[in-house]
């Protein structure tokens, strides 16, 4: 794991006929993957059963019970928590406004819902709320798929199938979806007509909150340009980088910038071509047949004015809490983290947010290990891990104390 065996079929032969393998020992495989296979036909699921949902009350119940009840409260000097609902609160840093809920790769799944902490304290606050973004916690720009519409409006954008190149005078089309999420891995894609070498095109309308320079990026396992309006922004196709991305097979995410307005309506097309147009080939990497893309964007934005922002937004506000850590996109599958650092400019939000107000709330995400060199300062510390869908309520119902967190017995020097 994870792709394609290299160590079964004529490597496994071979190991049996030389005796490196024992006939005995591959039975012994073999009947547990049987006991597996019989275990399993006791949920009496269908093989290729149809894909259905299971989203009930008592279940989210449930998931916001366990989600609160696993918070770790570091600290709590001078009872800064819990907050009041009647006091007007400020919800400062990158973890605020996205539902970080699991760690990535095969941990992670598309939920049915996934509630933000910034929401989640917005329904628990009678008095108001404020937010100041302070930096982006983010690896790779922001998935753009839920930001674009498409012509008819709603959420999204086509995915168009071809086996033409897009500059082919005629292309045939094979197939059209509409997707919401613009992170694809084509592992088991398959159509009745498909070529060894197809393309797609992925289009949609981006229509920005506000003025300013954004940024574009596109990664890749195969080839991409991104275009707005027709004007070339990104090019992931000639001089490819090897990276990360799909599972250590594609490209590093290359970069573009375009100056857009708030409100105007902006055609975004991403033209790929599978993984066998291209001539980047990663050593030693298996190789997940079709390839993959991802794609995304957001307002650039200068850390020092935003920090700025969120320290003016603290000094005026009684109650503060700081969201900030990790997320799937730090903490996946296949990889490790070089440093125990927290996402850059973090730790500065945090430190400088704290000297100007330092009964400032800081809650931390993560799944492993982080540095807090501003853990002295802080009097309110809470671990939050990644909470499942219901994140964004777990972590209000601990601010608010309608649930009590893990306390653990922590050293003097915490």
């Amino acid at each position: 794991m994870p792709g394609p065996s290299r160590w079964r079929g004529p490597a496994l032969v071979h190991a049996v006929a030389s005796n490196k393998v024992k006939t005995s020992k591959l039975n012994e495989r073999v009947r547990a993957v049987l006991d597996l296979i019989n275990l399993t036909m006791t949920s009496k699921i269908p093989e290729n059963a149809n894909e259905s949902s299971l989203d009930r009350v008592e279940d989210r119940q449930l998931i916001r019970k366990v989600g609160g009840e696993s918070l770790v409260l570091l600290k709590n000097v001078e009872n800064i928590l819990p907050f009041a609902k009647s006091k007007r609160i400020a919800v400062i840093g990158p973890n605020s406004k996205i539902a970080a809920i699991s760690g990535g790769g095969s941990a992670s799944l598309n939920p049915y819902y996934a509630v933000t902490p910034y929401d989640g304290i917005s329904a628990k606050t009678s008095s108001g709320i404020d937010f100041a973004q302070g930096i982006y916690g983010h690896l790779s720009l922001p998935q753009l798929g839920k930001r674009l519409r498409v012509p008819e409006g709603s959420i999204g954008f086509s995915l168009k199938i071809y086996n033409e190149a897009p500059e082919c005078a005629e292309r045939h089309l094979l197939e059209e979806r509409i997707l919401t999420e613009s992170n694809m891995f084509f592992i088991d894609y398959s159509h009745p007509t498909l070529s060894k070498i197809w393309y797609a095109d992925a289009e949609g309308i981006f229509i920005p909150e506000e003025t300013g320079m954004y940024d574009f990026g596109v990664c890749v396992q195969g080839t991409a340009r991104m275009y707005i309006d027709g004007e070339l922004i990104v090019s992931n196709f000639e001089n490819q980088k090897t990276g990360s991305s799909f599972l250590g097979a594609g490209t590093i995410e290359e970069l573009g910038q375009k100056a857009l307005i708030a409100g105007n309506q902006y055609k975004i097309l991403v033209q790929w071509g599978c993984a066998k147009t291209s001539k980047l080939k990663n050593p030693g990497v298996l190789d997940f047949g079709h390839g993959g893309l991802s794609f995304g964007g957001c307002r650039r934005l200068n850390h020092e004015e935003s920090i700025k922002e969120a320290v003016e937004l603290a000094q005026r506000t009684e109650q503060v809490v700081i969201i900030a850590g990790l997320s799937s996109e730090w903490e996946t599958e296949g990889q490790d983290r070089e440093t125990m650092e927290l996402p850059p400019n973090t730790n500065e939000l945090i430190t400088k947010v704290l000297q100007v107000n330092p009964n400032t709330v800081v809650v931390i995400q993560s799944g492993t290990p982080v540095l807090m060199p501003w853990i002295h300062q802080a009097k309110a510390v809470i671990h939050a891990w990644y909470g499942g869908n219901e994140t964004g309520n777990a972590i209000a119902d601990v601010l608010y104390g309608d649930v009590n967190p893990v306390c653990p017995d922590l050293p003097p020097a915490c």
